[in-house]
């Protein structure tokens, strides 16, 4: 699992000692963004500091600015991103929705992510914060999952989140990474 998030740039080559640490939002922002068709527009370095907790100079500033004007993730009132605070499930879950197409008004709760599949093998509750490995599991189960437009179609490898990376599914709804390379 790990080794095809790597392969599509979703995730960084982490060292295993770092399965259980725990993921910053600012960290899972990167990763969000990395996911989407937006990762090659990040700005080497920002020029505005989009939250006040959020210098400019920070290396994760475009990434947090990409996710929340898209709507994947938000702000704190106060206009805080508390980007060093750990990701917990229920914004996971809401910002992957919200990547695979759904609305607001589509999702309440945790129920739809749990009906399509994002959190597989994620042992945590909704308010958990949720380590590396926790995300491994939700990012590659986001690639195998069917993108809302699809949502009620049998799962292949035309309808996959996936194929936005050209990722294609063996028999068994995993990605072929044998394909794929």
């Amino acid at each position: 699992r790990k080794k095809a998030l790597v392969s599509a740039g979703v995730v960084e080559n982490f060292d295993v000692t770092l399965n259980d640490t725990a993921v910053s939002r600012a960290e899972f922002a990167k990763m969000l963004v990395h996911a989407s068709s937006y990762a090659t527009n990040v700005a080497a370095e920002s020029n505005v500091s989009v939250f006040s907790d959020v210098l400019q100079s920070s290396p994760y500033a475009g990434y947090i600015r990409i996710a929340t004007s898209k709507g994947w993730m938000s702000a704190y009132l106060g206009g805080t991103f508390k980007p060093e605070q750990g990701i917990k499930l229920a914004e996971a879950e809401k910002a992957m929705l919200s990547l695979l197409g759904y609305t607001s008004d589509q999702f309440t709760g945790n129920i739809v992510a749990k009906a399509i599949g994002l959190t597989d093998r994620v042992g945590t509750d909704t308010s958990a914060v949720l380590t590396y490995s926790d995300c491994v599991n939700m990012f590659y189960n986001l690639m195998t999952t069917n993108t809302a437009q699809n949502d009620g179609k049998t799962k292949s490898s035309q309808t996959i989140y996936g194929a936005l990376f050209g990722f294609t599914l063996s028999d068994s709804n995993e990605l072929n990474l044998l394909d794929t390379l």
